[in-house]
């Protein structure tokens, strides 16, 4: 379908303009495919990902460093960083939510205090990175003993977008 585009050789300085082809985003989404990870109890634990929904540039591999989400060569610039975690039952403590640049950098974080029953817990940052850059999503429970984070059957993971640079 056309779209309305600037044009300064046009009267009204506009025109009608076929969009452009070919995709443009980038990014990737996965997930722990087969069983849940166990987390223990006041322990920044990276989450491993051994399934992708998809991956466009060669961001993540599902068996080397799957904890890995690395910015490929052309892709340097905004990232929007979205994760979603579901938690076991367990009432006690805290749960927390932190995505880590290389390894060293903490980025953002997200603590809530447990509830009864089995919860989920969502979480995003945009963050500006370099070629290279890695992303970690690390989880922290202060249940008193390990706790598991569940398998997602039809659910993200974690997602990294690329915004543009």
């Amino acid at each position: 379908m056309p779209k309305v585009v600037a044009d300064s050789v046009e009267a009204t300085g506009l025109k009608w303009a076929a969009p452009a082809s070919g995709t443009t985003f980038s990014g990737v989404a996965a997930r722990i495919s087969d069983g849940d990870q166990t987390i223990s109890n006041n322990t920044a634990t990276a989450i491993a990902m051994d399934a992708e929904y998809y991956d466009t540039d060669g961001y993540h591999d599902n068996s080397t460093n799957n904890t890995r989400f690395t910015v490929p060569s052309g892709k340097a610039g905004y990232f929007l960083l979205s994760t979603l975690v579901e938690w076991a039952s367990n009432g006690t403590g805290q749960r927390r939510l932190e995505f880590w640049k290389n390894g060293s950098t903490k980025l953002s974080t997200q603590n809530v205090p447990a509830v009864s029953g089995a919860f989920g817990m969502a979480h995003s940052y945009v963050v500006n990175l370099s070629v290279g850059d890695y992303i970690e999503l690390k989880v922290v429970q202060t249940s008193g003993g390990n706790l598991d984070i569940y398998t997602f059957s039809d659910g993200q993971q974690i997602a990294m977008s690329y915004l543009g640079a």
